[in-house]
């Protein structure tokens, strides 16, 4: 009786020992933000992490959030180039032939600075490109434009914009004259946002916002404030998604734009 006690008790040990073992392994790998742990969570809330951005398998074939089916990592980096370049371009030529407009033109949009309750005075009025920052000063980075990993999967990904550390409540100003084409708020991917186009036919975008002080069809002058930073929307922090579009709508480095690029 004893011998048949020891030996199931020795099975017990053993058995226990095994799954013991199992359990520490690796389990399933994290595929939500809530799958990971504390640690981890803080290292993307750093990175301001955002589950929207295209990703690619081993072989660099895009699986989520592609911009056309079956394009692949090398061809969505060279696509981003050549539209940054065209955009830049385009920006150029509208510059140069700025002064054939009329006087009248080119005053509609800058006029309404004075009318700003909160500007960045860095940013010159009657500016038609957005080439300065919409925070200001030099805000901190926290994600760039383009090629990353995705701090969830591992795998390569693309970021289609610019994140930058701010607090919520902090002022966004919009970097160029514009009018306002859209103001909307997704639940599971920009929060609140807004949309200005330009006079040189870029758009700019701002994301996870907690305020907004315009109105889609307003007049906006260059350096003045259109919204306030938050963390809405899929955002895994407090952060300002800055992305900048081309005259079709296809994304483009706003690093080209403000200096600081990383590509």
């Amino acid at each position: 009786m004893k011998k048949c006690a020891l030996f199931l008790l020795s099975n017990m040990i053993f058995c226990h020992c095994a799954f013991g073992t199992g359990f520490l392994t690796a389990q399933k790998f994290p595929t939500t933000y809530n799958d990971v742990s504390f640690a981890d969570r803080m290292q993307i809330e750093a990175e301001g992490y955002e589950p929207f951005e295209s990703e690619f398998d081993n072989d660099g074939v895009c699986i989520k959030n592609c911009a056309y089916k079956g394009i692949t990592l090398k061809e969505v980096s060279e696509l981003s180039r050549i539209n940054t370049e065209n955009a830049l371009r385009e920006s150029l030529q509208y510059e140069q032939n700025k002064n054939n407009l009329s006087l009248d033109a080119q005053k509609i949009l800058s006029a309404n600075y004075k009318q700003c309750m909160y500007r960045n005075y860095a940013v010159q009025p009657g500016t038609s490109v957005p080439r300065a920052e919409p925070l200001i000063g030099t805000p901190y980075i926290t994600s760039p434009y383009g090629q990353r990993i995705h701090p969830i999967s591992g795998k390569d990904s693309v970021h289609n914009g610019i994140d930058y550390r701010a607090s919520i409540g902090t002022y966004v100003y919009t970097p160029a004259d514009g009018r306002v084409t859209k103001i909307k708020n997704e639940i599971n991917g920009y929060g609140w946002y807004v949309v200005v186009k330009h006079p040189d036919g870029t758009s700019t975008l701002y994301a996870h916002l907690s305020d907004i002080l315009v109105n889609v069809g307003d007049n906006v002058s260059a350096g003045c404030a259109i919204a306030k930073t938050g963390n809405s929307g899929s955002s895994t922090g407090p952060h300002l998604h800055y992305g900048i579009y081309n005259s079709r709508g296809q994304p483009i480095d706003p690093g080209r734009y403000t200096g600081r690029s990383t590509n």
